[in-house]
C-alpha cells in the first residue's frame, strides 16, 4: 500500500537538484499525485451532484 499513499513520494522532487536529474522518482510522484486529485475529485463531484442545491 506504500507505493501508492500520497506522502510516499514527497522527497521525490529533490531530485531536480542532481545532476543529471534522476527522472523516475518524479515521474512516480507525478503519477501518484495525479491519480490521486483524480479520484478525489471524482469522488466529490458524484456526492456534490447529490446534494438538492439547485432548488
Amino acid at each position: 500500500m506504500k507505493p501508492y499513499t500520497f506522502t510516499s513520494y514527497n522527497l521525490a522532487f529533490t531530485n531536480l537538484f542532481r545532476d543529471p536529474i534522476y527522472w523516475q522518482p518524479i515521474r512516480n510522484a507525478l503519477l501518484t499525485y495525479g491519480v490521486t486529485v483524480a479520484v478525489l475529485l471524482v469522488a466529490s463531484w458524484l456526492i456534490f451532484r447529490r446534494k438538492d442545491i439547485l432548488t
